[in-house]
C-alpha cells in the first residue's frame, strides 16, 4: 500500500471511528503504534492510554505453574486486562496487540536462548468468525521483537469447542473435557528447538495444557507456557 493511500485510509477511519482508550475512553495520552506484523492493518491503533497501561503492568515477570509446566506472564489477570483482551478478541480491535505485547516485554529476557514460539491456534470456523488468531498475532509481534523463530503450522485445532471463558471457571474438569483431543501436532524434527506456547490469558490452563500434551506426544519438548495474563492458581 502506498504511503498516500495509507494516510488517507487512516484519516478516514479516524474520522468515523476515532481512537479512544478501550479502558477509560480518553483520547489523550494514547500509546503510539509500533512494529507492523502480518494481520495488522494500516488503520489499526493501540486504543490504550499510557495511564491505563501503567496500571496493568505487574512490574516484572509473573512465574507460576500449570501442571508440569512453567507459566510466564506479564500481568496478573484482573477486570481491566480481561476487558482489554475481550475487546481485542471479540470486537476486532487488533491494535491492542501493541500494548498487550508491551505487557509481555519483560518476559522475553526470561526465555531460554533457543526456543520456538508456537501460538495456540483457533479452529478454522472461529478463525473465520474473528478474522484473525489473537495468539498468532501476539506471537508474531513477540518473535519480531525477540528474534526467536515462530511456527504457525506445528499445531492445529481440529475440533471446534465452546469458549472456555463461557464455562464455569471453578469447574476445572469441565474446562479440561471441553478441549480434550481438540489439537493435532506435526511430528517434531530430529533436532528441534524447545517450544514456548503463546496465548492470551491463562485461567485453569486447560487449553494450553492440552496443546502442550499434544505437542509432546508428537515428539516436541515444551519449555514453557507464555501468556499476557495469568489467574492465581
Amino acid at each position: 500500500m502506498s504511503a498516500w493511500w495509507e494516510a488517507i485510509s487512516t484519516a478516514l477511519v479516524e474520522a468515523v471511528y476515532p481512537e479512544l482508550c478501550t479502558l477509560c475512553g480518553t483520547h489523550l495520552g494514547l500509546m503510539p503504534s509500533g512494529e507492523i506484523v502480518p494481520g495488522l492493518r494500516p488503520w489499526d491503533r493501540p486504543h490504550c492510554c499510557r495511564s491505563c497501561f501503567v496500571e496493568l503492568r505487574s512490574g516484572g515477570v509473573i512465574r507460576t505453574r500449570r501442571g508440569a509446566y512453567d507459566v510466564l506472564a506479564g500481568s496478573a489477570t484482573n477486570a481491566d486486562l480481561v476487558q482489554l483482551v475481550s475487546s481485542w478478541k471479540y470486537h476486532g480491535i487488533r491494535g491492542l496487540t501493541w500494548p498487550l505485547a508491551d505487557l509481555l516485554q519483560p518476559v522475553l529476557p526470561a526465555l531460554a536462548d533457543q526456543v520456538l514460539f508456537v501460538p495456540v491456534p483457533l479452529h478454522a470456523s472461529r478463525r473465520r468468525e474473528r478474522g484473525f488468531n489473537q495468539a498468532g498475532l501476539l506471537a508474531d509481534m513477540l518473535a519480531e521483537r525477540s528474534g526467536h523463530p515462530i511456527e504457525h503450522g506445528v499445531l492445529r485445532r481440529v475440533r471446534a469447542t465452546p469458549q472456555q471463558a463461557k464455562l464455569d471457571g471453578r469447574e476445572e474438569d469441565i474446562r479440561r473435557l471441553n478441549v480434550a483431543d481438540s489439537f493435532v501436532a506435526c511430528p517434531a524434527p530430529p533436532i528441534g528447538k524447545p517450544v514456548v506456547l503463546v496465548d492470551d490469558l491463562v485461567t485453569s490452563g486447560a487449553t494450553m495444557l492440552e496443546a502442550a500434551r499434544t505437542l509432546e506426544s508428537a515428539g516436541w519438548q515444551v519449555d514453557a507456557l507464555m501468556a499476557v495474563g495469568v489467574s492465581s492458581s
